[in-house]
């Protein structure tokens, strides 16, 4: 590929709003395309195409996921790039695949915190863990999005660029506090290391997503745990996401501030649409849904009779329970 189609390429796929990772992501896509066929991609035809991903299915067994990555940065390329229509491979599309995340008992994880030996990365993933964020939003984090006098994070920019506030627990507060004293970075809580002596205390970037990752590895390596985790992991076993079987009861437990964010993005298609969800959360809490319905935690929906009403009550923080794992880790 020509450098003038691949810069072109890369301009399309920022005019259209996709997300950094997300257009290099596309491009490395692109180039396998072109490592295949051993030329240009914009001299593909459909029928290399269309042998391109049966090659990717039947002989690479590429995953649903990967599949589907390949096919929409490739059609892409081909309708907004090349302004060729995309006609023959409609049906190219894979089923999407339904698989459980893999979960990490609060033992392990434990064990991985522990064996980070670098502070940075120590502090970064326990904001992972206990506050349920992507990676890409951890190392993200500036000092203005801390909230200590409420206990929330702002997250800023999320997947699909949405903000959300999250819980802070107060260790992890903690943590992020001795953290941020060994740098003292105006803007960023966790700034690129650089090559040297208080670096990161003037850095303008913050620190690498792949020194995380590696550090994270090299401690699940170093824990010998062999389940195939990864950094994301540690969102699935976020401290307020606990599954039913490792929370110590039988009941049916709803994250409130999921129903929040689901109540948040409803919110704008209608009242109609905010009762349906208000009604099935309350089934769900095994509460009925009559003149008021008032959900648990710091959640609340009120639904008069006159006329629906949302109250969603502002998040407080954390609310007293403490995490066993946080609680050892602290000052490890």
């Amino acid at each position: 590929m020509t450098s003038s189609l691949l810069e072109r390429y890369r301009q399309d796929l920022q005019l259209a709003g996709l997300a950094e990772t997300t257009r290099e992501t596309y491009v490395a896509a692109v180039a396998r395309l072109e490592v295949h066929f051993q030329k240009s991609p914009d001299e593909v035809t459909d029928e290399e195409l269309r042998e391109y991903f049966l090659h990717q299915r039947n002989v690479k067994q590429a995953s649903s996921s990967t599949a589907t990555i390949a096919l929409c940065a490739i059609k892409f390329f081909v309708e907004k790039t090349l302004k060729r229509p995309w006609t023959s491979l409609e049906f190219v599309r894979p089923p999407r695949e339904k698989k459980l995340p893999v979960i990490l008992s609060p033992e392990e994880v434990h064990r991985i915190l522990a064996a980070v030996v670098l502070q940075r990365f120590r502090v970064c993933l326990v904001v992972l863990y206990s506050c349920g964020l992507r990676l890409s939003e951890g190392i993200q984090l500036r000092v203005p999005d801390i909230d200590s006098a409420r206990g929330l994070i702002h997250v800023r920019h999320g997947k699909g660029g949405k903000d959300r506030y999250v819980p802070l627990p107060q260790q992890t507060l903690l943590e992020l506090r001795g953290f941020w004293k060994t740098h003292r970075n105006p803007v960023f809580l966790f700034p690129a290391p650089g090559h040297r002596a208080g670096a990161m205390s003037v850095a303008t970037q913050p620190m690498f997503r792949s020194g995380v990752q590696r550090a994270f590895q090299m401690a699940v390596s170093a824990t010998g745990i062999h389940k195939e985790v990864s950094c994301h992991s540690l969102r699935h076993n976020a401290a307020r996401r606990i599954m039913p079987t490792e929370a110590g009861n039988g009941r049916k437990w709803v994250d409130p501030w999921l129903i929040r964010a689901a109540l948040s993005e409803v919110f704008q298609e209608g009242q109609e649409a905010i009762a349906g969800v208000v009604a099935a959360s309350a089934d769900i809490h095994g509460g009925g849904l009559g003149e008021r319905c008032l959900l648990e935690s710091k959640v609340g929906v009120e639904v008069h009779l006159g006329g629906l009403h949302r109250l969603v009550a502002e998040p407080k923080g954390d609310d007293g329970a403490i995490d066993p794992v946080l609680k050892e880790v602290h000052g490890c």
